[in-house]
């Protein structure tokens, strides 16, 4: 019979390495798609998008609600301040997906309508957006690791 702590953390620890990853290969992509032409960034993009439904999505509700799970199958304190700091950064990060799942979306609409003109380069529109995404980003890895630190450390 499986141990349900073990399973609960088993499926949280999962769904950190795919939420983490997951937001590093879409940065990767997206600066490589920002430097190809139109015909291959739209293409690019079409797998961040389908990154971020079928991998990040899942895995940032997973974790939420196996994280919570864990604090209680462990008998944690929930008023601890670490499960706090945590449940922010939680929320801040579900803020930044929506956030950047629009951003990442008017990208591929940018691509996709200047290769349907037959432009080969990226507008300055697109690069426009593109600024707006990048930090969003950035600051999703960032606060992903900073509760990757809280949930090991659990400093407080």
């Amino acid at each position: 019979m499986p141990n349900l702590f073990l399973s609960l953390k088993l499926a949280h620890l999962l769904a950190a390495i795919l939420m983490v990853g997951a937001t590093v290969i879409n940065g990767l992509i997206h600066n490589r798609a920002r430097q190809a032409p139109s015909s291959k960034a739209g293409a690019m993009l079409s797998i961040v998008i389908a990154v971020n439904s079928y991998v990040m999505g899942p895995a940032l509700l997973a974790l939420p609600l196996t994280g919570g799970a864990l604090i209680w199958a462990a008998g944690y304190d929930f008023k601890a301040l670490w499960v706090w700091l945590s449940v922010a950064l939680s929320i801040l990060l579900i803020a930044a997906y929506v956030f950047g799942a629009r951003l990442e979306r008017r990208l591929y609409e940018i691509a996709m309508s200047t290769e349907r003109a037959g432009e080969a380069s990226l507008p300055v529109q697109y690069d426009r957006v593109f600024r707006k995404a990048a930090p969003v980003g950035v600051a999703a890895l960032l606060m992903s690791l900073a509760t990757l630190g809280l949930m090991v450390f659990k400093p407080y």
